[in-house]
């Protein structure tokens, strides 16, 4: 096992057995302490695809462990996307998707998991 593995193979067990971050987490997160508060996104002055592929893994910030009052930088980031209208537009639209979840019949889940009777056909 190369190195790069073992410290994310390291990594992912801390994850697993009830760590909030990562080891290595000081380091992965130090561009919002620092660079990013000069910068209004995180590709610089424009609005990018970093910051559309990032918003979503943000928003359960709480369940990662991460606190806003720890993360100034990340905070007036995730605010910033969190108000631009086509981001407002885009959650509005997720949230009135309804889950058929509760709802769903055994043989509706048995096909979406593939598992079963209708696996057998």
């Amino acid at each position: 096992m190369d190195p790069f593995q073992a410290v994310r193979a390291e990594d992912r067990q801390r994850l697993f057995d009830g760590a909030a971050t990562p080891r290595r987490s000081s380091g992965s997160t130090s561009c919002w302490r620092s660079g990013s508060a000069e910068a209004p996104y995180l590709g610089g002055q424009e609005y990018s695809i970093a910051d559309i592929a990032t918003f979503p893994w943000t928003r359960n910030h709480d369940a990662q462990g991460v606190k806003w009052e720890d993360n100034p930088n990340l905070a007036r980031w995730f605010n910033a996307i969190d108000e631009r209208p086509a981001v407002k537009a885009a959650l509005a639209k997720i949230a009135a998707i309804k889950s058929n979840r509760e709802t769903a019949s055994d043989d509706d889940k048995d096909r979406f998991f593939n598992r079963g009777k209708p696996r057998r056909a």
